[in-house]
């Protein structure tokens, strides 16, 4: 175990709980057990953490699903939505909720790719459409759900309306700007 090589160790000399409990110290680890098998054989099982969503702002990373940051990797890059600006720490569990209930739905999911803390409110932005959604807080999402989904349905049939921006934080409607 103090050598940077396990190759050619018999299984006594191997302190898994350490090596484990190395593992489960790199910040990417969600989970990692390993142990011996009768036959000599050492098995790891490694599960990791997921990001759901990339903070863009004066420091950059991840939040993985129970709204714990990870840093950036020089290697890969997760296909997450953005998040520009700072988060507020009693946002950031608000903004990982509205996040699983996005990912929930399969239009939504594929379709909003950035989000944003303006005005006490989040706003979200959308690949196939220009305009910018006025979110609020995380409060009645299947209603606000639907009118975001019935109101991007309209703007297909009326392409000759531009919107620059929809609020969907009013009670059974949707308040929009044109350009």
């Amino acid at each position: 175990q103090s050598n940077d090589s396990l190759f050619f160790q018999q299984k006594d000399m191997v302190a898994l709980n350490k090596i484990e409990q190395q593992l489960l110290d790199h910040p990417v680890i969600k989970s990692a057990e390993l142990y011996t098998v009768p036959d000599g054989k050492l098995h790891i099982e490694i599960e990791e953490r997921l990001p759901i969503v990339r903070i863009q702002a004066d420091s950059s990373f991840y939040l993985d699903e129970t709204g714990k940051e990870m840093p950036l990797s020089d290697r890969f890059t997760a296909k997450v939505p953005l998040f520009y600006g700072a988060l507020k720490e009693e946002n950031m569990q608000a903004l990982v909720q509205l996040i699983s209930k996005l990912s929930s739905d399969a239009f939504l999911a594929t379709e909003v790719i950035d989000f944003q803390w303006k005005n006490s409110a989040f706003v979200l932005g959308l690949r196939s459409y220009p305009f910018e959604v006025i979110w609020g807080e995380d409060k009645a999402f299947e209603q606000k759900a639907e009118k975001l989904k019935r109101f991007c349905a309209f703007t297909l049939e009326n392409k000759e309306k531009e919107f620059n921006r929809i609020n969907l934080t009013y009670d059974k409607q949707v308040v929009a700007r044109h350009n």
